[in-house]
């Protein structure tokens, strides 16, 4: 197959390209510095994987997806509803950092939005990866606990984050905390945690035990303050 890579110098797409270099496909780049030839090659490929933040993804697909077959990587999969039986529709579970770990080379299919016949395409394409079935709801549910939650809490660690002379364990692991947003791309965090559905489930339930927590340490602060 002729497969096309749009957004091939991020960090997902880029990814994306080396796993496909040692296939039998013939993959070709596009990012900021070619987009223009872009509109001559859609006529000869077979393929063309998206990944770009939510936004851009939306207007190339809006602009080619009648014209060629398309794969989308978004974080957010509900929002991607209006493409239904339109587009390949996967999240890969794993960045560059993790792709090494065999235990993380998951992919979710999006198995409500892309058409029928598609699943066994991508795990042709993913050879060794575990492509994982979900529903569009399921795998924003999903989502929303396993990349919402330790995204808001980086962005916090950042915030809190102030400059010691001394470490300690504990301020290593809340540094390497704030590095996890420092690491990724900062639309593509903030898309994953605003176009979830789920996000506002979880930032009740992180105001809910901070204000039982900020509860019980007024509390202790008062009664040793009465102590003394």
């Amino acid at each position: 197959m002729n497969i096309i890579v749009i957004g091939s110098n991020g960090r997902m797409g880029s990814t994306i390209c080396s796993i496909l270099s040692g296939s039998k496909h013939t993959v070709i780049g596009i990012d900021r510095h070619n987009t223009g030839i872009l509109e001559g090659l859609l006529d000869r490929a077979d393929l063309v994987i998206i990944a770009t933040p939510f936004d851009a993804t939306v207007k190339y697909l809006e602009h080619i997806s009648s014209r060629v077959r398309c794969m989308e990587l978004t974080s957010a999969k509900s929002a991607m509803n209006r493409f239904r039986d339109m587009v390949i529709s996967i999240h890969p579970l794993f960045g560059p950092g993790s792709l090494a770990d065999s235990e993380m080379r998951n992919i979710a299919f999006i198995s409500d939005i892309s058409p029928v016949d598609s699943f066994d395409l991508v795990q042709e394409l993913f050879k060794g990866f575990a492509v994982i079935p979900m529903t569009a709801e399921e795998h924003d549910d999903l989502v929303s606990r396993i990349q919402v939650i330790p995204y808001i809490m980086s962005i916090l660690a950042e915030q809190l984050c102030t400059p010691v002379d001394l470490s300690t364990r504990s301020r290593r692991i809340l540094d390497s905390l704030a590095a996890i947003c420092n690491e990724q791309n900062r639309t593509v965090l903030m898309d994953t945690i605003v176009r979830n559905p789920f996000s506002i489930r979880v930032l009740k339930d992180i105001e809910e035990k901070l204000n039982k927590l900020g509860g019980e340490i007024y509390d202790r602060c008062s009664n040793n303050w009465i102590q003394h």
